[in-house]
């Protein structure tokens, strides 16, 4: 534990994937400029490896007061370059604790730890490190999430005539399931990467099932807040980036491309593909179809609405810059955040599987009454986002709570006892 006149010292590990690392690099930056955190982030060794690939040898360099570290995670997938596989990632996950309990006794005192890992929210509670879990995807989905062990009690599924799943043969599905329970009993406190204007019903339901929970984001809107900041210098994309697009954009009338994004493991099948590319072009607009940094093109006065797999991150970034969405979701959460984007937040479209249906919807968004609509809700959202993440606002309210009442207790606390 660090001393009283030693600045905390917050060990992030985050799930080792793009859409856990990106947020949690951002907090952690968060924490060391505006609050003097020495900070330590985690990376697995196959992460580290893409990083040092694609960014070359200062890509983990760090910064005074940050440090980057690697523990090994028994991958060893022929290309380093491609989309994980999710299995063998899952399974690697089973051998971090006792990598991340020696990473620990070398490194200096450790005044907290934000992982979002069941195995290491266990080890870190188990060698008496307050933790601070970050939840990377919406609360919504959080909340659908924490129901499927209650509906399986209830007996309400399986569904009669549905096909039976078993959480025991389904690796990611037993994940979840069990870090539901982790993440209820385990971290000091919870932080959610939404605002709580976007989600004030559903945080305010899980504040009475679960530890104290922050709303902190958007993350990208409080470090705008930053100016000339050495953290600026510190990245963790695992695809390589082209920036000619971005010349490409600075000829577009405003709000007249369709930008097409899936993230960064997202994969459509070929049928998908060649359907999604054939409503593009009958439906006559101009669109940027690349994996590229979703903030800085969804800024660009060019871009009139975002085809997204509705990855929180990504939709959280939409509606930050106030531009409304076609909806293709996947997997996983994406489904539930597709619905409260089209549902609940009005700023989506869900988009269908065939060109005619790809076609239409673009079509009425890029040019119909309801996409009028959805790019007002969208706008309606930005400025809300907007407010949440300026000094004073909720989401900074929340940042300085979570330091005060859980990072730096033991801090508070030891010095009280000196003084």
């Amino acid at each position: 534990m660090a001393g009283p006149d030693m600045p905390p010292h917050a060990v992030f590990f985050p799930f080792p994937a793009q859409g856990h690392v990106k947020p949690a690099l951002q907090l952690a930056k968060l924490l060391h400029h505006c609050h003097g955190f020495q900070a330590t982030f985690v990376h697995t060794e196959h992460n580290c490896r893409r990083l040092l690939r694609l960014r070359g040898a200062d890509a983990l360099a760090g910064i005074p007061g940050f440090r980057f570290a690697a523990v090994p995670d028994s991958l060893h997938l022929p290309d380093v370059d491609a989309s994980q596989d999710m299995s063998a990632l899952l399974l690697s996950l089973e051998t971090l604790a006792p990598h991340f309990r020696n990473l620990v006794s070398d490194l200096p005192p450790v005044s907290c730890v934000v992982p979002d890992i069941e195995h290491i929210l266990i080890a870190s509670k188990e060698m008496g490190l307050p933790c601070v879990t970050l939840w990377t995807t919406s609360a919504c989905a959080f909340m659908a999430l924490q129901q499927c062990q209650h509906l399986v009690n209830r007996g309400i599924v399986p569904l009669k005539g549905f096909p039976k799943l078993h959480p025991h043969e389904d690796a990611i599905l037993s994940l979840v399931l069990r870090s539901m329970v982790c993440h209820k009993t385990t971290p000091s406190a919870v932080i959610f990467h939404t605002f709580d204007e976007l989600e004030h019903l559903t945080i305010t339901a899980m504040s009475n099932i679960l530890p104290p929970i922050y709303a902190i984001g958007p993350l990208p809107l409080l470090l705008d807040q930053l100016s000339n900041s050495n953290a600026d210098t510190l990245e963790s994309n695992h695809t390589h980036e082209n920036r000619a697009c971005l010349e490409w954009l600075k000829g577009k009338r405003p709000n007249s491309v369709v930008y097409v994004s899936f993230g960064s493991i997202t994969t459509p099948t070929n049928k998908q593909l060649v359907e999604l590319a054939w409503g593009l072009a009958n439906s006559r607009q101009d669109f940027l179809w690349v994996i590229r940094n979703d903030q800085e093109v969804l800024q660009h006065k060019a871009i009139g609405a975002f085809l997204t797999h509705c990855g929180w991150n990504s939709m959280l970034e939409s509606i930050s810059t106030g531009v409304p969405m076609l909806c293709w979701s996947f997997v996983a959460d994406q489904h539930t955040n597709s619905r409260y984007a089209c549902s609940e937040w009005r700023v989506g479209m869900e988009i269908g599987s065939n060109r005619k249906e790809v076609e239409s919807a673009i079509r009425e968004v890029m040019e119909g009454d309801k996409g009028k609509e959805m790019r007002r809700m969208a706008m309606e959202r930005k400025e809300k986002a907007t407010v949440a993440a300026l000094p004073g606002g909720p989401s900074w309210v929340n940042l300085e709570k979570v330091i005060r009442g859980v990072l730096t207790v033991p801090l508070v606390e030891k010095h009280a006892e000196i003084v």
